[in-house]
């Protein structure tokens, strides 16, 4: 799965960037199979997750 990946595209883009460049644990996923929404993403923190 292959997608571009900007601030319009990804909304938490920056904060996911900010939480990276301050050594904070984040994950990105995204669904690619299932019967969720193709495409839709889940960022996940210690504190709790959101996503589309």
């Amino acid at each position: 799965f292959v997608e571009r990946v900007d601030p319009v595209s990804l909304p938490s883009l920056d904060a996911i960037a900010t939480d990276i460049e301050e050594h904070r644990p984040v994950a990105l996923a995204t669904v690619v199979t299932g019967p969720g929404r193709m495409g839709a993403h889940l960022v996940i923190r210690p504190e709790g997750r959101s996503g589309t």
